[in-house]
């Protein structure tokens, strides 16, 4: 059975519904019942696998805590597209510091929404609804929860981004 974000999708990105427990090794990560359709599926375990490949790396330790300074240039000097860190937590709240190149998979986050600040380069947030935004240098974008998404950079880009903690960058 596959059903999508509230019903059947139109567009076609959807979540797999096993009968029993799915595992799939994509990419380096490990996935149970992502967004995807059954058209889509391969697509999506390759675009996991180009992300292996490109050595993506999440780091979702909380590297800085409370009362040290962040140092966003050295981060950034230290590592290279697909990097996803923890830099702080902030309440009920993450801040992630990302190095994008590329696309990132088809996600969504059933209970969570994305905040998304360019802070160097120029992204680009795919949504469900066919609707592509460009952000640029200090332009932010908030992907409300139950979205099907997907950032996108043609170049490297340095992105902040605010979520809250436990979330899964790769999706629900």
């Amino acid at each position: 059975m596959i059903v999508g974000p509230q019903g059947p999708s139109k567009v076609g990105r959807c979540q797999i519904k096993f009968k029993e427990p799915v595992a799939r090794w994509c990419g380096g990560l490990f996935a149970m019942g992502m967004p995807v359709d059954a058209r889509e599926y391969d697509r999506m375990s390759d675009s996991m696998r180009e992300l292996k490949e490109l050595g993506y790396v999440n780091e979702e330790d909380d590297k800085y805590g409370q009362l040290n300074v962040v140092d966003i240039p050295a981060e950034v000097a230290a590592h290279r597209p697909w990097f996803n860190r923890t830099l702080t937590t902030v309440n009920d709240a993450v801040v992630r510091l990302g190095i994008f190149k590329g696309e990132f998979p088809w996600h969504k986050h059933d209970d969570q929404d994305e905040f998304f600040l360019v802070l160097d380069g120029e992204i680009y947030m795919d949504t469900e609804s066919n609707t592509t935004v460009r952000l640029g240098r200090n332009q932010g974008f908030t992907v409300p929860k139950g979205t099907v998404h997907r950032p996108r950079a043609p170049e490297t880009a340095v992105v902040l981004m605010v979520e809250r903690v436990g979330i899964v960058p790769t999706g629900d």
